[in-house]
């Protein structure tokens, strides 16, 4: 009889690694879920309760699952070469860098940055509750970069740091196979099993309100709200029916005009009833709108500025940011104006919403709709330079009345109408956004920060890309910029089996790359994609001067904008 192995992974970039163990384990009977921490717990409960012999997990997961069912638990351990491997990944990000955990993680880790002289400090924790003491204090000591597990990645991206999730690779998933197999051998598949009393959390939530029986406070956590922001009488209406029906999910406007979801739940501890409420900002209440989305942005956009020319636009923006409102970014398709943008946004820091409105699509009434709310940065993208007189009103109207309020415009394109509009000019900022070929420094940089998005979101395994090959890089004409070379890299990192990315790889996904798109015939496909062809055709053979190539096509300027921008 084959041994029955659930494995749970906390995080989805480890099943590809799993999957690639299993095919040579055919002894074992293996399934494979994934979970972190309670929904791990309640994968383990389920596999025990179908025959399953022995789970496997990581970290805190396996730790609270070994304390809810009675079947064997084997931790994947984290070893020596998954710590080279994220000191290896994150040795060239420029910012402060720390990898913080347990002292079976970070005895080894120190060793090993000391060894190889990596630009990482190591801090250690005695238990999971002391990241949440210690993240706030790196981040008051200026570090950037967090390496950790998930708990400490999750705490890290709160606190506005970029996080890098230490990974399991597979020479300690191939370990935890072979221990399942011993710990089966040694341990009865009839234990008893222990009932064990606990009480499901439904979620991490940042705001928090719990009240007891008699509806006072016990607890609260407020992050985006300074207290509790709807109005007693709504609290009150939200227990009544609370109290009633075990339940409680509705959407209601805040004392400031906005509108948050809350949800309540009764909760049973020692014979105690606790009513308990979560509250939420509802960023969707603008998404079902045509042309617009709703963005949160917590943490400050990862901005790559080690050349001259992104070091001059950030400067603008930083320099203009307190006496200006409206900002126009000028710069060719797919250089990252949207980030920028992003970047505004969070510096103002009076709300994690940025509505992000296609001026084009977005219905007059629609329109009116937003900028009649308390939206604190809207961004335009597709201006046209004759829009209808009722948009053109709405937006006169809105910009007159913004002067003396703490809201940001931000337009993706420059339409002459604008300058007609604004009465005083000195609000208005210009900001260049550079093209790729003027960003050679931020390069190799760039190319490490989506490597390590794709190891974390796909379990990528690249984690380095040779000099030589970022060289090939940069000696490639790349006309859609930055959004070209994100594609670009999504798809090498996909198609490499190992750790490094060597120049010989580059060139050779290059050259098929040149090759497919000389094949793609002109008039094949939906009529979108034969337009969008007969676009870059006449852009590459205008050298990307957007100007001509409108004129030759017989459009506007915006309307050849909004067609690349699709």
């Amino acid at each position: 009889m084959k041994v029955k192995v659930m494995f749970i992974a906390p995080y989805a970039a480890m099943v590809p690694l799993v999957e690639e163990c299993k095919a040579d384990l055919a002894e074992l009977d293996i399934s494979l879920e994934v979970g972190n921490l309670q929904d791990g717990v309640e994968i383990a409960k389920r596999a025990e309760a179908e025959g399953y012999h022995v789970i496997i997990s990581r970290g805190g997961t396996a730790k609270m699952i070994r304390h809810a069912v009675s079947l064997p638990v084997v931790d994947v351990h984290i070893t020596g070469y998954d710590i080279l491997r994220i000191l290896t990944l994150a040795k060239d990000f420029s910012e402060k860098k720390a990898l913080v955990g347990f002292t079976n993680i970070t005895l080894g880790a120190q060793s090993i940055a000391d060894v190889l002289d990596y630009p990482v400090d190591v801090y250690s924790i005695q238990q999971a509750d002391d990241v949440k003491e210690l993240l706030p204090k790196l981040k008051e000591d200026g570090y950037g970069l967090i390496l950790g597990d998930v708990i400490t990645v999750e705490e890290a991206n709160r606190h506005g740091m970029e996080g890098v999730l230490l990974q399991s690779g597979r020479e300690a998933i191939y370990s935890s196979f072979s221990k399942a197999e011993q710990q089966y051998v040694y341990h009865r598949s009839n234990l008893d099993r222990i009932e064990l009393l606990t009480q499901r959390l439904k979620g991490y939530q940042e705001n928090l309100l719990i009240l007891n029986q008699k509806g006072h406070v016990v607890h609260e956590v407020w992050s985006s709200f300074e207290g509790v922001p709807i109005s007693v009488e709504a609290l009150e209406d939200l227990k009544e029916k609370l109290q009633l029906h075990g339940s409680v999910s509705e959407f209601i406007p805040t004392l400031r005009g906005k509108e948050v979801e809350v949800f309540g739940y009764m909760a049973n501890v020692d014979r105690s009833s606790y009513m308990v409420f979560t509250f939420s900002l509802n960023i969707n209440s603008f998404n079902h709108l045509s042309g617009v989305e709703v963005k949160m942005v917590n943490q400050k956009p990862k901005v790559i500025h080690k050349s001259d020319a992104m070091n001059r636009a950030l400067k603008v923006i930083d320099q203009s940011f307190y006496q200006h409102q409206l900002y126009v970014l000028n710069g060719d398709p797919g250089s990252g104006k949207s980030l920028f943008a992003e970047y505004i946004h969070y510096k103002s820091q009076v709300s994690d919403l940025l509505v992000v409105v296609d001026f084009n699509q977005c219905k007059v009434e629609d329109l009116k709709r937003i900028l009649s709310s308390n939206v604190k940065t809207i961004y335009c993208q597709n201006v046209d330079d004759h829009p209808s007189e009722n948009k053109l009103e709405l937006m006169k109207s809105f910009l007159y009345r913004i002067m003396d309020q703490q809201v940001r415009v931000i337009f993706s394109s420059k339409p002459a109408w604008l300058y007609e509009l604004v009465f005083d000019h000195e609000r208005l900022v210009e900001v260049h956004v550079p093209s790729l070929r003027e960003r050679e420094e931020d390069l190799k940089e760039l190319v490490t920060m989506f490597m390590t998005e794709f190891n974390q979101s796909f379990g990528s395994l690249p984690i380095r890309i040779k000099d030589e090959a970022v060289k090939v890089l940069a000696n490639q004409d790349w006309p859609y910029n930055v959004r070209e070379l994100k594609s670009f890299i999504k798809t090498l990192v996909l198609s490499e089996k190992g750790y490094v990315i060597e120049a010989h790889k580059v060139k050779s996904m290059l050259s098929e790359k040149k090759s497919q798109e000389a094949r793609m015939p002109m008039l094949e496909g939906t009529l979108d994609e034969i337009e969008s062809r007969v676009i870059e055709a006449v852009l590459e053979e205008e050298n990307f001067n957007q100007s001509k190539t409108a004129k030759r096509l017989g459009i506007n300027r915006s309307t050849l904008w909004r067609k690349l921008n699709k």
